[in-house]
Order: C-alpha cells, then structure tokens, then sequence
C-alpha cells in the first residue's frame, strides 16, 4: 500500500474520506474487503450516500503513513413517533489487527456520533463491545426468514461442499422437490401475479407517507427511492412482484455469490394485515425455483406478521442483533418504548451477507 501525503500524517484522530488520495484509498478497500463480491472501492460514494451528510461521512483513520481503520454510515431521514429526524446505520468499521487495542475503533466511533441524531447497527461482537460503552441498546427481537428450496446452498454449508458433493447434491434434489410442491399449496390460484424490472414510474408504489406515531421507520419518499434503488449500481437485478390485491414486493436477484444464489426482498407493500400476503411469498418463491435460486430472504419486524409466515411457510427464521442510540435522552425514550418497522432495504444486508 502506498503511502499517505505527508500533510496527513499522524494526524491520530479519524479524518475524512475526501482527505485520502483515490488510489490509496482503493489500495486500502482491495487489501481489506477483498473477501466481498461487491467492491466497496466501485460503491462506497453511493453506499454511504455521501452528500446527505455534507461528505463528512466516511472517515478512516491514519498512523504511520498508513490508512489503518475505516468506517461509513448509511444515512437517511427517520420517523420517530411522527417526528423527522436524521438517522444512520453504522457500517464497515474496521482496524487493521496490528493496530487493534489502541482506541482507534473508538475514536472512530465518536467522531461519527456527532453526525445524526439516531445511531443503529447489526453489528458484530468486535463493534457491539465498542457501542455499549456508549449507552448503545442492544436487542434480539428481530425476524430474518429465509424460505429454502436448496437449503445445503446456504452459505453455512458450501464452505464444507466440496468434501460433500453428492451429499448436497441429494438432500438439495430432494428438498427442492418436497418443498416447491409444499409452497405451490400456498398459492391463491385467483391471484394473478406480475412481476416487472424496476423502473422511475413504478417504484413510487412503494412511497410510504403514513409515518405513524407509534412506529420508528425509515422515511420512504422519492428521494430515498431514487438513491437507495434507481441510482444503485444493481439497479438491472432489481424486479417488482405485485398482484391483484395491491400487495407488491422489490426483490433483487443475487448471483453475486456462485454457489448460493437467492432472492432477497428487500421493500414490501401491504404485506401486513392482507389475507393474500402468503400466496404472493409463496409465488416469489417458486419464481425462485423456475429460475434456479436456492432460498429466499424477507427481514419481518412486525411479531404477528412474522408468526404467520413462518407458521404457514415454514421458514427458517435468525434473530441477527439489532441496537440503536441517541444522546438526546427524548429520542432515546423513544427508541426505548415504540417499535421499530425495518426491511431488508434498511442496513447493509443487501451487500454484505
């Protein structure tokens, strides 16, 4: 890796992102998440939606000429029980192991927090230990469902595939076949299912005005559509599933990974509360076998909701860690005591996992 100019030396604090020369930078996204099949250095400015916060977002941390901690936020607009306030999920927070245990991770971590007023993450151990020192909540009550057709797929399972080929190979057969006819009993045969790429027009059908006082969600307006899908740079992998019930559903192919390919649906319209809700799970699901996915993921915050999928599709549901912060003690109580409304599109599941 190259060096730092020498007018950022030893600065010993975090400092922009803008500061650091770009191939220095990119050096530095290569070296540390080149496990990723999406390049950070080709997304990070439309990742961490740089302008939202005046590009004081990301930063990185040099020592010794070298850029040896980073991290970012994905910002954007929160409803708080009725009120519009700034929020922003943590992502990416990394230290080089050699520099590790010398508070840069912590530094980090301050510097970002004088940002926005709502901080959140589904961190890790490592970045967990940092935030309850702050008076970060931490909690497990949360629901990501993955409906399997090809369950040995998984992540969990093919790093061990090559020892196990036709071992997979013939659970997954079998799965594949028991389970698609299981989902196929689950569709509402009147129901007549669409299914488009996006585009600017139809994306505004998931354009959430109705910021109720009693729920913390992200404020889904043009503008957070336009950012978050029509600017991404996968914008050719997302589809949008609707029925005649007026329930939709944006889901992105992902064949980022080559032996675990999968849906993930990302925003929902009118899932909640809707008889039909299942049959239209059901039919993204046997899309997914036409076109040789193996599972498909839905993130479910509402308790009822979840409960219900999961009793009638059989899903296999993790409980990823969530927590959240606010220094304004108002806020915080909020936080506290309302429920949270999250979907796949909110964090950085798309990207990462």
């Amino acid at each position: 890796m190259q060096n730092i100019p020498e007018k950022k030396n030893n600065l010993e604090k975090p400092i922009s992102i803008f500061d650091i020369d770009i191939e220095i930078l990119n050096d530095f996204f290569l070296e540390i998440y080149s496990y990723r099949s999406y390049r950070l250095e080709n997304l990070w400015k439309w990742l961490y939606r740089v302008d939202f916060l005046s590009k004081k977002n990301p930063v990185v941390f040099v020592k010794n000429n070298k850029i040896v901690g980073h991290m970012g936020l994905i910002p954007f607009w929160l409803n708080a029980k009725g009120k519009k306030i700034t929020a922003a999920w943590y992502a990416d927070l990394f230290v080089l192991p050699k520099f590790r245990g010398q508070g840069i991770a912590t530094k980090i971590t301050e510097d970002l927090m004088n940002l926005t007023d709502v901080y959140l993450s589904f961190g890790n151990e490592q970045s967990m230990a940092i935030f309850e020192k702050y008076g970060w909540k931490k909690t497990y009550d949360t629901n990501l469902h993955y409906f399997f057709l090809k369950p040995m797929d998984h992540p969990k399972f093919t790093k061990f595939s090559k020892y196990l080929k036709w071992i997979y190979f013939f659970i997954n057969c079998i799965s594949k076949y028991f389970l698609s006819y299981f989902y196929s009993l689950k569709i509402n045969k009147n129901n007549t299912i669409n299914v488009n790429f996006l585009n600017k027009e139809n994306i505004k059908n998931f354009i959430n005005s109705n910021n109720a006082n009693n729920l913390i969600n992200t404020i889904i307006d043009e503008e957070y559509l336009r950012w978050r899908f029509i600017e991404s740079p996968d914008l050719k992998y997302y589809k949008i599933f609707s029925d005649n019930n007026n329930i939709s559903a944006l889901v992105k192919e992902r064949k980022d990974k080559k032996d675990s390919w999968h849906l993930d649906i990302l925003l929902t319209k009118n899932l909640v509360n809707n008889k039909n809700s299942i049959s239209l799970l059901a039919n993204i699901i046997l899309w997914a076998k036409k076109y040789n996915y193996s599972y498909v993921r839905l993130y479910v915050s509402d308790k009822a909701l979840s409960r219900k999928i999961n009793s009638n599709l059989l899903s296999i549901v993790r409980h990823p860690r969530f927590a959240y912060f606010s220094k304004n003690k108002q806020i915080m109580k909020i936080l506290e005591n309302e429920n949270f409304l999250w979907q796949l599109a909110d964090s950085d599941f798309e990207f990462i996992s």
